[in-house]
C-alpha cells in the first residue's frame, strides 16, 4: 500500500496498520505491508535501468533518481491515530 502521508498522525495510523514500511520524500510517501519488505535499492536501480526502453532515457534517469529517495521507514510517531473519516489532517497541510 502507498499513501501520502502530510502529518504525524496519518503516518502513525498509517504505520498501526502496515508494519512493516519504506517512506521517500523525507517521509511524506509511505509503502507499506503486513510482511516484510527487501529493501534492494540496487536491485531496483538495475530493473528500472531496464525499463529505458519503454520509458526513455529521461524518464529512466527520474525513476532512478527517485529510487534512491527511498529508505526504511523510522519508528512510528508516538501521535493519536486517525479513527475518523474526516479528513482534517491532510486539509490542514499547508
Amino acid at each position: 500500500m502507498c499513501t501520502w502521508s502530510p502529518t504525524r498522525r496519518i503516518a502513525a495510523s498509517f504505520r498501526a496498520v502496515f508494519p512493516h514500511a519504506l517512506e521517500a520524500e523525507n517521509g511524506s510517501v509511505l509503502i507499506g505491508s503486513l510482511t516484510p519488505i527487501p529493501f534492494e535499492p540496487e536491485a531496483w536501480a538495475a530493473r528500472a535501468a531496464g525499463a529505458l526502453s519503454s520509458l526513455g532515457p529521461r524518464r529512466t534517469r527520474a525513476l532512478l533518481r527517485a529510487l534512491t529517495r527511498v529508505q526504511p521507514a523510522g519508528p512510528p510517531p508516538a501521535v493519536s491515530l486517525n479513527h475518523d473519516l474526516l479528513p482534517r489532517d491532510e486539509f490542514a497541510v499547508r
